[in-house]
């Protein structure tokens, strides 16, 4: 079944030739996924030949995909899923110009998506808030292999976190301008702490053009 399977997805099936089987967003889940299901099934005792030659060929040809700058969605929240996910195969692979290249380009996105005030330059709060959270994701997993850019993007992510509070309305929702949706924050519902965490009452980003009051 494995050897099938494999064979299946090299030549791909009726339902595999969409085209979205291989592009940015597919490819850096797919990679990400495939590695975590790796460790459950290695976690759990459910590990042979057949399974590692079959996932680890998967992974092999999606870090090749994925490093290969033809495939690469410069100036947009998916390029930056795609460099997460060639970091950790990187790092899985014993890749390191893999990890080198992801950790170039991150800097591409980075210099693209905020200003100088830590604003996303998009047109939400939402947009702002889901690149801030991939860019964590992104030093808090150099922080834990002992990399030092982690601790600096980590630095460089303070203002997006203070951008983010000041676009929380007292009820704990964002903001309602852009495309941003009507989701909750995390201090929704309880009155207690929908107290801001800020004791100023205005602040003007004057880069960004966006001016907040709170009452």
């Amino acid at each position: 079944k494995l050897v099938r399977a494999r064979r299946q997805y090299r030549q791909g099936t009726p339902q595999s030739k969409n085209r979205y089987r291989f592009n940015d967003h597919s490819v850096a889940l797919r990679a990400n996924n495939l590695m975590y299901f790796g460790k459950a099934c290695n976690d759990a005792g459910f590990w042979n030949r057949g399974l590692d030659a079959l996932l680890g060929g998967i992974i092999k040809e999606c870090g090749a995909w994925l490093f290969d700058d033809r495939h690469y969605t410069r100036n947009h929240n998916h390029g930056i899923m795609q460099d997460e996910a060639l970091l950790h195969v990187g790092r899985l692979l014993r890749r390191m110009e893999y990890i080198r290249h992801a950790k170039e380009r991150l800097k591409e996105q980075w210099e693209n998506a905020f200003n100088v005030e830590g604003v996303h330059q998009e047109n939400s709060p939402e947009y702002h808030s889901i690149v801030s959270t991939l860019f964590t994701h992104v030093a808090d997993y150099l922080s834990r292999l002992g990399d030092q850019e982690g601790a600096m993007l980590r630095k460089k992510l303070e203002p997006t976190k203070a951008y983010a509070a000041w676009c929380r309305l007292p009820n704990g929702f964002r903001a309602q301008f852009g495309d941003t949706n009507s989701i909750p924050g995390r201090k929704y519902a309880e009155k207690s702490l929908q107290a801001r965490e800020m004791t100023q009452s205005s602040i003007c980003y004057q880069d960004a053009r966006m001016y907040f009051y709170h009452s």
